[in-house]
């Protein structure tokens, strides 16, 4: 009986071993996407940062250029 105990005890162990392992790969495989996806981001953001920058420069000089060509 006493073995039959250390057994179930063991395998419980084991189990709960093997379901915590398995919920750190899907934890870690989440948190690997999320990170991919908050790298696009950024990616996103700083290129759409530069180019606005680069439209508003640019617009802002051609209103100079339409006022000019009025005169």
């Amino acid at each position: 009986m006493r073995w039959l105990k250390i057994g179930i005890w063991l395998g419980l162990g084991f189990g709960a071993g093997l379901l915590l392992a398995k919920l750190a790969v899907a934890l870690s495989f989440y948190a690997a996407v999320f990170l991919l996806i908050v790298v696009a981001a950024c990616l996103v953001a700083g290129f759409l940062g530069r180019n606005l920058v680069f439209l508003r420069t640019y617009l802002s000089l051609r209103k100079g250029w339409r006022e000019r060509d009025k005169q």
